[in-house]
């Protein structure tokens, strides 16, 4: 059989034909779920015409003489990998060999040149972020994953499946969007050439497969699952994505569904562990550190426990800080709409590269009070002391064990000890060679299996001994009164001499005891500590006259405590250690100089700044104690008065700059405040083009017994995001102005783009302002990309140039516009552009004269100057849209979104008016397209716009033309309605994710499409009657009703806008879904909900609620309590469907 006669069976076979078009745009290769019989079949028209042609021509003859060779060997090559590979080595050989050639006489650009054109031949892109494996990497990951590799039971994925599976499990409602989320966190376990987007949904995939058959068959705990499953659906094997009809996938897949069924959810007990583990490479070790947050819900109760604090601290969203003192991360906690429970909300796990150092942990919640959280693991690996990890655990890390010796069960270790020690075995002859040292070569790394004892020049010894059945997992800690954030060096200090506690875990029960404390100066000489030494000491535990455990620390007075205390101006202040007991202090910042007042027990620090500018921040002082020779180091805040502002890496940020909004991260402005002193943050909507919007004031809370605030701009991102946000124009700022009473104001503002950029018409060029080059780097200026987009066509891009003098770039990008096309321009940077710079429309117009057919066109809208008839020209073409999803339009709309889509929505006209469109926002969500998810969301952020007020109508519509747009598609109507009811189900699932209140409005989209109903719309459908009544008692009714919890919110700020026209509503003919008790300036919020879904049912929308001059008020009632908006628009969704609103 020829090869085109082959590839043409292939894809006539099993409906391939019938998804042609689906299939060759880009999807992946194991989509085609190759037989066994195809791929032998493959195998045999490869070799026995190549055996043919190779007689006559070279490789790279064939492959420009037969333009079916390169798909059908990349099709073959992908299957082999799923089928054949078997984990021994990344190699093109055994692929070649199987068809007949000799890889050998294969030169790599021939090779190269044959992948890339079958990849061009499937509309395949190879990906380039694979690395050094591009080539072969791309082939298997076409190939899903290598089924006979985990068939053996060799090799990670097996482990990482049952992982991520148990993490679903946790999950509680698992959907496509919180699996990827799992898979990614889990990504370092993968070949480096399965670490991409493929795979991970080729994963999550047969993980959401595996989970509806376990639902809808009810496998959890059946004893012969397979059995189950078989009377369930006989064919459920083909719903999986990859093929399973050979022996090693049956196996494979048989022995995941019966280890899957077994798994239970764990209870929602957390701990927050700092995990460290050990890599070596090319004699070269390194240990890195992460915190494995649980991926499952959390309830409150779990919460309050692992971070011990009161309830009252617990807030709907509270930032996590975890850090050591070269890196930062933060992580947020919320608590899940209309539940008692929280959840990490994480993209990857945080990451430590500094990870001997002390890592410590801040729980702030939504009032800016914050808990230091003792982070267990996070103690400091003390340098002097050997680091144990273990050498037999899975993957090419160990995991870290404990600090010191003692027992191991572990059969093999890996010991880190500095350079000064030796090792040598404790019963027989042997000798130890290091296998890798640290970069400093301060520190090396042994493997060992036998018992050692780790021995140093001065004496010291720690044995270490693996294999030990009997040992138990035991630790230390230290327990007193902690001082935070204070002492850098050593990084652990106390008040009064800490409490040395010895952990012991058997048997899964904790038990902790004193341990027996040895305790010597930082130069080895032994202290009592009962005798009042302070600063800098060593502590050590010593069992049976060997070391087990040492710790760095500064040791104060039980009772000594801090001030600062803010000078007349900026310059000067006094710092108070109180009780310290120090007897010399140095400055370690040149400029600034000090004068210490020693006075008995305590010392004052006045504290002078001598630069030409402003202070620092932070000052470093040098401490010492009498009978102590060692030094600590401190680090305090400059005591000056007034405010201040500082970014990320600590430099000064003048009044009155202007930020962006992802320059937010890592600023902080910070005052020092004197006793009475209020702090409050006000945000001022500047050129809103003539719309009014009221300020937002936030009354700031002062830490108890604190005299500085610090405000993290970060924090307040939504608030400012939603001013920003609140009208469609593209050029508003946000003022941030902290009010600080006995100081001036101090104001920074914020917009949607870092710089706006000159456009010289005369020369032509654009530039960035010559006053903000100089707040750029040369090498930041250098990776600022500008790209010019023909914003009415979809085939000009150019990537402009810009212009460098002696090795400095200019800042200037020359635009020479009599050598492009005319029509529209949007001059914008690059999604990697160093600098987000604000998009320009450049309108090019010359003797170009409009083309008569393409009058309605999108493209003929998008080049109308007129902004009004170019509005009213693009509103006529979205009405086009929405009834017809596959109007030509669409294409022109993917392309922009795909070319644009990475600047502010407000940059482009024509997705404002997709906002405005509710029908076309509608469309937008559910269209099959190339539109990301992430996309499709940003236009409730970036634009006056709010999903739940498109009408149920718009949505029935979107989906019906949605089910058209499949049918059309494809021929088969049993394989287009299966398509249809998942991709609706997929597309609904990723919006009630980020908006809950829609849960109902979806369930009636369900229902009149035929899909399966959760249980509420079954009670609406089949009760209404009883079930009126009883979502009306959710809502109103008892202690526990969703209206007594909003009014147990302890705030006196309830906003009140549209008071008189949301109490009109209760004159109304839908007065019966509103509440009609008088709760007077509560009622805005009590009632907006209502307001909203009798819309959402009716379409009778106010001139209020379509106001954009009105969104932010309306985004404040919505926000004011999202668990109360959420569930009263759901349940009155569900009132309206049972009282008759909804013609079922």
């Amino acid at each position: 059989m020829r090869f085109d006669e082959w590839r043409n069976a292939f894809l006539a076979k099993n409906n391939r034909q019938g998804l042609n078009e689906g299939l060759l745009n880009g999807a992946p290769l194991y989509s085609y779920k190759m037989t066994a019989e195809e791929f032998m079949s493959l195998q045999h028209c490869l070799a026995s015409n190549l055996e043919i042609y190779l007689s006559h021509y070279q490789i790279d003859e064939i492959c420009k003489k037969s333009s079916y060779f390169s798909p059908l060997f990349v099709l073959y090559a992908a299957n082999w990998w799923q089928r054949k590979y078997d984990g021994t080595g990344m190699s093109w050989d055994p692929i070649f060999t199987s068809i007949g050639i000799d890889y050998s006489e294969l030169n790599s650009v021939t090779r190269s040149e044959m992948i890339e054109s079958g990849f061009r031949e499937w509309n395949l892109a190879l990906n380039a972020d694979i690395g050094n494996l591009k080539f072969i990497g791309n082939i298997a990951s076409q190939g899903g994953l290598p089924l006979n590799l985990i068939a053996s039971g060799r090799g990670n994925l097996n482990r990482l499946l049952n992982r991520v599976l148990k993490d679903t499990v946790n999950l509680g409602f698992p959907d496509e969007k919180s699996i990827l989320s799992i898979i990614e966190s889990h990504r370092g376990e993968l070949p480096k050439s399965y670490r991409q987007p493929l795979i991970f949904s080729l994963l999550a995939e047969i993980i959401i497969t595996f989970v509806h058959f376990k639902n809808d068959a009810n496998l959890s705990g059946a004893l012969n699952p397979l059995e189950k499953l078989d009377q369930h659906k006989s064919n459920w094997r083909d719903s999986f994505p990859l093929p399973m009809d050979d022996e090693n996938a049956r196996g494979v897949l048989e022995r995941f569904i019966q280890e899957g069924v077994k798994i239970k959810a764990d209870k929602l007990a957390f701990s927050l562990t700092l995990q460290r583990y050990l890599h070596t490479l090319d004699g070269i070790f390194n240990v890195e550190a992460r915190i494995d947050f649980p991926k499952n819900n959390i309830d409150q109760e779990s919460v309050i426990k692992a971070f011990d604090i009161a309830e009252g601290f617990i807030t709907r969203v509270m930032l996590l800080q975890v850090s050591n003192q070269a890196e930062k991360h933060e992580i947020t906690l919320g608590r899940l709409a209309g539940q008692l429970n929280y959840r990490f909300n994480l993209e990857t796990t945080p990451l430590f590269k500094h990870a001997h150092e002390e890592h410590v942990a801040i729980l702030k919640n939504a009032d800016n009070v914050r808990k230091n959280i003792t982070l267990a693991n996070g103690f400091e690996l003390d340098d002097d002391t050997p680091w144990v990890f273990d050498a037999d655990s899975e993957g090419d890390e160990g995991k870290f064990l404990k600090i010191g010796g003692g027992k191991f069960r572990s059969p093999s270790l890996y010991v880190v000890v500095p350079a000064r020690f030796h090792l040598q075995a404790l019963s027989e002859m042997s000798s130890f060679e290091p296998i890798a040292w640290s970069r400093d070569r301060e520190k090396k790394c042994y493997v060992i299996d036998v018992p050692v004892a780790c021995l140093s020049d001065e004496d010291e010894q720690y044995e270490i001994k693996p294999s030990c059945g009997d040992a138990d997992e035991e630790d230390f800690a230290l327990m007193g009164n902690r001082i935070w954030h204070v002492f850098q060096k050593p990084a652990i200090a106390f008040c009064g001499f800490p409490q040395v506690v010895k952990y012991v875990s058997a048997t899964s029960l904790h038990k902790k005891s004193t341990a027996s404390v040895f305790c010597k100066n930082l130069d080895n000489k032994p202290l009592n500590p009962e005798l009042g030494v302070y600063g800098p000491l060593n502590l050590s535990v010593k069992e049976q006259s060997s070391h087990v455990w040492g710790a760095k620390l500064a040791v104060l007075p039980s009772d000594a405590s801090y001030q600062i205390l803010p000078g007349s101006d900026a310059s000067h202040g006094k710092l108070l250690l109180n009780k310290w007991q120090i007897s010399n202090v140095k400055c370690l910042d040149d400029k600034v100089s000090i004068k210490p007042l020693i006075n008995g027990d305590s010392v004052t620090i006045e504290c002078s700044y001598t630069g030409s500018s402003t202070p620092q921040e932070l000052i470093k002082l040098e401490i010492y104690w009498a009978h102590n020779p060692k030094a600590a180091i401190i680090q305090l805040p400059f005591p000056s008065s007034g405010v201040m502002a500082f970014d990320g890496d600590s430099h000064r940020i003048e009044k009155r700059k202007t930020l962006s909004l992802r320059q937010l991260y890592g600023v902080r402005v910070v005052s020092l405040l004197s006793q009475g002193n209020h702090v409050e943050i006000e945000l001022n909507l500047k050129d809103t083009g003539g719309i009014n919007i009221e300020p937002t004031t936030i009354r700031l809370k002062r830490e108890k017994d604190s005299s500085r605030v610090e405000i993290r701009l970060i924090d307040y991102k939504e608030q400012i995001a939603d001013l920003l946000y609140a009208v469609d124009q593209l050029d508003t700022k946000v003022e941030f102005r902290l009010k600080v009473t006995g100081a001036s104001d101090f104001v920074l503002f914020v917009n949607k783009y870092e710089i706006e950029f000159e456009h010289k018409v005369a020369e032509p060029y654009f530039m960035i302002k010559q006053s903000q080059l100089a707040n750029f780097t040369n090498e930041v200026v250098e990776r600022c990309e500008v790209v010019a987009t023909r914003i009415d066509e979809s085939d000009d891009i150019v990537t402009l140039e810009q212009s460098i003098n002696g090795g400095v770039y200019s800042g200037i990008w020359g635009f020479p516009t009599h050598k492009y096309a005319d029509g529209t321009w949007m001059i914008h940077p690059s999604s990697n552009s160093s600098i987000q710079f604000r998009a320009m429309i450049l309108p090019l117009r010359n003797d170009t004269k409009e083309v008569e057919e393409d009058v309605g066109s999108l493209k003929f809208a998008l080049n109308i100057a007129h902004d009004k008839q170019r509005e009213a020209a693009i509103n006529l073409v979205l009405e086009e849209l929405t009834s017809d999803f596959d109007d030509s339009a669409w294409q022109h709309v993917e392309y922009l979104a795909e070319r644009l889509g990475h600047l502010n929505l407000t940059s482009l006209h024509l997705w404002r008016l997709f906002a405005k469109n509710k029908r076309a926002m509608a469309a937008l969500a559910l269209r099959e397209s190339k539109f990301t998810t992430q996309f499709i969301l940003r236009f409730a952020a970036e634009l006056p716009f709010m999903w739940e007020l498109v009408s149920l109508e718009a949505w029935l519509d979107a989906a019906f033309y949605l089910k058209k747009q499949i049918f059309q598609r494809y021929q088969e109507e049993k394989s287009a309605q299966q398509y249809f009811e998942y991709l609706l189900q997929n597309k609904l699932s990723i919006l009630l994710n980020e908006y809950p209140a829609l849960n109902m409005v979806f369930e009636v989209i369900k229902h009149k499409n035929q899909l399966a109903v959760n249980q509420e719309m079954q009670k609406a459908i089949n009760h209404p009657q009883i079930f009126a009544d009883v979502f009306k008692s959710q809502i109103f009714e008892g202690e526990n009703s969703d209206l007594q919890n909003l009014l147990r919110t302890k705030t006196a700020s309830w906003p009140s806008d549209f008071f008189n026209e949301i109490r009109a509503y209760k004159q109304s003919e839908h007065q019966h879904l509103m509440c009609l008790q008088d709760f007077a300036f509560k009622d805005p919020v009590i009632n907006f909900p209502f307001v909203v879904a009798i819309n959402t049912l009716t379409q009778e929308l106010p001139q209020w609620l379509v106001d954009e001059s009105a969104f932010i008020d309306l985004k404040k009632l919505k926000n004011f309590d999202k668990d109360w908006f959420d569930s009263a628009f759901d349940k009155t969704i569900a009132r309206g469907i049972t009282l008759g609103y909804v013609q079922l």
